[in-house]
């Protein structure tokens, strides 16, 4: 079963409030909605959606992390 969001929301939480920058991902739009009140709170923050499930998907989250952020230092995945 999906984490439920109060655990993504808790730890995304914590990691910006230790200066990460973070990147959230959600598997729908529906959930993007969540995640983009949480990416308000954290400036920098980006909001993607990205079916993990999908190669094409992957590929996408992928190429917009080298681009927008470089080196990625830790990954949560709920």
């Amino acid at each position: 079963a999906a984490m439920p969001l109060i655990y993504f929301d808790g730890i995304a939480e914590a990691m910006g409030l230790a200066g990460a920058r973070l990147v959230l991902t959600t598997v729908d739009d529906r959930a993007k909605r969540d995640a983009d009140k949480l990416a308000a709170s954290f400036p920098g923050t980006l909001s993607l959606t990205c079916n993990v499930a999908s190669d094409e998907d992957l590929d996408a989250l992928r190429a917009t992390l080298e681009t927008e952020v470089g080196r990625v230092d830790a990954l949560v995945h709920a």
